[in-house]
């Protein structure tokens, strides 16, 4: 790689943040938030394109930079944009990053991870990141990843993942082709397919109280399975942060939810109704309307 092409796929990420910074800094702006669009590529690199993945981590590092200048910022290191922008209008590019471990994000996705990065309080970094590192292992909240995954484990022989020896990723080596075969990575599995078709043709069904604890029960299964731990002894009345749901979680969760149960529901809700049991009562709630709605 040439000098030049280095530069010129650098420097607009690279110049554009510290002119932006440099600027908002210089005229006394206080922000409410500074969100640095980079990608999955800076985490992972990218087989070709080292400048491009240089980019990126830059501006992971410039982020957390601002936040230790006490100063807002957050990156969203994105996938590859499966419905709009340059990987949508090529499909044999978009296929390519499928198979190689992006599992495409949509339009909707990204609004979401925006709104999350945008409201990211400047965390404590405890008086340096140094200091953090020396007292527990360091994570920096402010940058997040969307977008990435893969339809096999990582020991399959078809597995293309350039990132599967990366130690980071390590958690991926838990997930057996067994699994993916299975509800776990189908989502709630038959099961839940087959009552939710069976409420349709009686809704009074969802008016009965053991399908509130049904309900609670199988989105906390999906909840344990984006979070990669097992849904053994699931206790439904436990709020959901302390299970481990975040606005990050969330968007995903609530995907699964509009998929699944065939009407929306918000992040803030995911995070607001507080236990397992309460998303149950709603979902029952949204699915009864919808039966009437239909009937």
């Amino acid at each position: 790689m040439t000098l030049a092409q280095w530069v010129k796929a650098t420097g607009p990420k690279v110049k554009g943040a510290w002119y932006l910074h440099e600027a908002t800094v210089a005229a006394g702006i206080e922000l409410d938030f500074f969100v640095f669009l980079s990608s999955m590529s800076g985490l992972t690199g990218q087989p070709g394109q080292a400048n491009y993945a240089g980019a990126n981590t830059f501006l992971d590092a410039f982020a957390l930079w601002r936040n230790g200048q006490g100063l807002p910022a957050s990156a969203i290191d994105i996938g590859a944009v499966a419905d709009m922008g340059y990987a949508a209008r090529d499909q044999q590019l978009l296929q390519r990053l499928l198979r190689n471990g992006y599992s495409g994000v949509t339009e909707a996705e990204m609004i979401e991870a925006f709104r999350a990065a945008g409201s990211y309080p400047v965390p404590d970094l405890n008086d340096g990141v140094a200091v953090a590192m020396r007292r527990a292992p360091f994570a920096h909240i402010n940058t997040f990843a969307t977008g990435f995954g893969s339809d096999k484990s990582l020991c399959h022989p078809d597995s293309r993942l350039h990132w599967k020896k990366d130690l980071r990723m390590a958690v991926w080596h838990n997930i057996h082709d067994s699994d993916m075969d299975g509800a776990g990575a189908a989502g709630s599995g038959d099961g839940l397919k087959a009552f939710l078709a069976r409420a349709k043709g009686d809704p009074e069904t969802l008016q009965k109280p053991e399908t509130v604890g049904y309900l609670a029960l199988e989105i906390g299964k999906q909840l344990m399975n984006l979070l990669l731990r097992p849904d053994d002894d699931l206790d439904v009345t436990l709020p959901v942060q302390q299970l481990g749901l975040d606005s990050l979680v969330g968007i995903e969760l609530r995907n699964w939810w509009r998929q699944t149960f065939g009407f929306d529901i918000s992040v803030l809700q995911l995070l607001g109704f507080g236990t397992l049991e309460e998303l149950g009562r709603q979902a029952a709630v949204g699915l009864f309307k919808a039966c009437e709605c239909t009937q």
